[in-house]
């Protein structure tokens, strides 16, 4: 397991807040320049704010309590772990997944019946058009109890990326991270 370096929670969600601004549910409509000033040392909590809590103000309190030690990580990491990556505990992956949460069960069912009209589907297909902050904010939960990797933000992302490096056999050309939480603390939104 390959580890980059420790980083603070404020870190997590910088960088989640990058990956997650230029998305259109946000509505940010010079989400270009969001992103430059998140990537600057210069953000503020108002930034994150603006960019993050107004559409996961419920969520982000469920991770916080979970005192977790952060850490980034490689792409090495992500391709070697990804057959004990589990998505969250809500009912959009629970079908996705055909109730067994493991991301890898929804990779294969997304390639079999992919609906050329959906978000994700765009998403995987325009893998080699994204660039690095699309990326950025790929979050996972490791639970040091059952021992379980849980994906907390980026689903559709690491679909993507197990399609683009695992099934189509490519290299990607980006210096990836992803943001990885210890935990001792089950997640509300945890699977098990």
């Amino acid at each position: 397991m390959i580890i980059r370096r420790r980083i603070e929670f404020k870190e997590v969600l910088r960088r989640w807040a990058i990956g997650e601004v230029g998305s259109k549910e946000f509505g940010i409509s010079n989400f270009k320049e969001a992103r430059k000033k998140l990537k600057s040392n210069q953000f503020t909590d108002s930034d994150l704010e603006r960019c993050l809590y107004k559409r996961w103000q419920f969520y982000i309190p469920t991770i916080e309590v979970l005192n977790a030690t952060w850490f980034l990580k490689s792409t090495k990491f992500i391709i070697n772990e990804f057959p004990n990556l589990y998505t969250m505990n809500e009912t959009g992956w629970k079908q996705k997944t055909n109730g067994s949460y493991r991301l890898i069960d929804a990779v294969n069912k997304f390639l079999n019946l992919s609906d050329e009209n959906s978000r994700e589907f765009k998403i995987v297909k325009n893998l080699e058009n994204l660039d690095i902050d699309d990326l950025t904010g790929i979050t996972l939960i490791y639970d040091k109890i059952i021992k379980k990797y849980i994906i907390v933000e980026g689903h559709v992302r690491l679909i993507a990326l197990y399609n683009h490096l695992i099934i189509h056999e490519r290299e990607i050309d980006l210096p990836l991270e992803f943001a990885i939480g210890f935990t001792d603390i089950k997640w509300r939104f945890s699977p098990f």
